[in-house]
């Protein structure tokens, strides 16, 4: 029956009770999984998908194994679920590889995958991609929500959206490639500091309010180390003032030394902040 099946290409809503070996088979006509239910394994390694391939809503219970097989025509994943790893490494698709509304429990891997025309993911459910040294020429995601375990995924889908213009994607695809990073490095490492430093300063560059609020917090903070919770509303103002820069002008009462070099820190900071702030409210202008 399964010879017969194959000769058809013709699996809608089978239901596959063992592993399935379909390792380096050669589908020469239109082949539909449409519904299928796979209870076990489903091995597709070094499969060739000559025709139109078919997986549209169908389970994956245990791990499905596409690596290195190759679509020559469309590959339909759309509403398909994987319970267990999707593994399509090395995997090539000539025509649109269309995995709209597909479920992935764990991670979606591409590493080193070829997509010659469009990989879709619209509408899919927050995801982890593996998409290293991934290949691709387009990409729709719509409001999809991604993570990965390396910033080469994020690197991609940035290159992408820029590909596509879209500016706003793309910026967050950066802060994501950043904080990826950011996350692998150890505190031995200066990039860990720098990194750090402009997350906390302003996401990376993305978030003005977040800039905003920590000038103020700054601002906020060394005045009550310098001169306690005195009140004094000149004061306040010519400290907080970028220009504002002598602090025995500013401050009435007695300077310590140390009082100084807290100033002198203070207003470094204040310099770098307001450099933040600007940044973030250039997010959209500024080129990646």
């Amino acid at each position: 029956q399964l010879n017969k099946r194959l000769k058809t290409g013709d699996f809608q809503r089978c239901i596959f009770l063992i592993a399935v070996n379909f390792f380096k088979e050669k589908f020469t006509n239109n082949v539909n999984f449409s519904f299928a239910t796979f209870t076990q394994a489903a091995d597709f390694s070094f499969a060739t998908f000559t025709q139109i391939a078919k997986f549209s809503s169908a389970t994956f219970t245990q791990n499905a194994d596409f690596r290195f097989a190759t679509f020559t025509q469309n590959a339909d994943f759309r509403f398909a679920t994987f319970t267990q790893n999707a593994d399509f490494l090395s995997a090539t698709f000539t025509q649109t590889a269309d995995f709209r509304l597909a479920t992935f429990t764990q991670t979606a891997d591409f590493l080193s995958a070829t997509f010659d025309k469009t990989l879709s993911l619209t509408a899919v459910k927050q995801v982890k991609l593996n998409l290293k040294h991934t290949i691709v020429e387009r990409i729709e995601y719509g409001e999809a929500k991604f993570s990965a375990d390396n910033r080469e995924t994020f690197l991609t889908l940035k290159n992408v959206a820029l590909k596509q213009n879209d500016q706003i994607r793309a910026l967050e695809f950066h802060q994501q490639e950043y904080q990826t990073h950011y996350q692998k490095l150890n505190w031995k490492q200066l990039d860990k500091w720098v990194l750090g430093f402009e997350f906390w300063a302003s996401m990376f560059g993305l978030s003005a309010i977040r800039a905003i609020m920590r000038l103020i917090g700054t601002v906020a903070l060394f005045y009550v180390l310098i001169n306690g919770f005195n009140y004094d509303t000149r004061a306040i103002i010519d400290f907080a003032s970028p220009l504002g820069y002598d602090i025995d002008k500013i401050f009435t009462c007695g300077i310590d030394w140390w009082d100084r070099y807290l100033f002198f820190f203070y207003k470094i900071l204040q310099v770098v902040l307001i450099y933040e702030i600007i940044k973030s409210f250039r997010k959209f202008s500024r080129r990646l």
